[in-house]
């Protein structure tokens, strides 16, 4: 067998792709960074099921897999803010802090139409279509007046 020769180590490439490495602080145990990493994988799993589950939550699960991720791996940080479909949801939110208009109109009108079709249409009981009806409409109030509009 051949001698493999030592070479220097490789600097790393420039970023240019907004993402900031120095967020990523691994826990100092290995078992906590894999249970880390589980739970941000669920969570992923889960943000992508808010896609195209109307209200279910895309971001705020998203966001707390990227939290897990940059204390667990850096490999897995990278890849959700690199990832072309989801890494713009966590970008955006960082960057601006805020939700388009067009987005907040799309939001409030599938959460809206959702609730009033499993009230109407899923659920027998009068006072639970009120239960289902009022937290939507209170959804529908936090995303419009309390999430900052760009």
């Amino acid at each position: 067998m051949g001698r493999i020769a030592a070479t220097a180590p490789v600097e790393p490439a420039a970023r240019d792709d907004g993402i900031d490495l120095s967020e990523v602080r691994p826990a100092d145990l290995r078992m906590v960074r894999r249970v880390y990493v589980a739970l941000g994988t669920l969570l992923v799993g889960i943000g992508v099921v808010g896609i195209v589950v109307p209200g279910l939550p895309t971001t705020v699960f998203l966001l707390m897999a990227a939290a897990l991720y940059a204390r667990s791996s850096e490999r897995m940080y990278t890849w959700l803010l690199r990832n072309r479909f989801l890494g713009r949801y966590i970008r955006d939110w960082r960057d601006h802090r805020s939700i388009p208009r067009r987005t907040k109109i799309v939001i409030v009108a599938v959460m809206m139409t959702a609730v009033m079709l499993s009230a109407v249409l899923g659920i027998d009981a009068l006072w639970l279509q009120g239960v289902v009806i009022g937290v939507g409409l209170f959804g529908s109030y936090w995303v419009w007046f309390r999430i900052k509009t760009r």
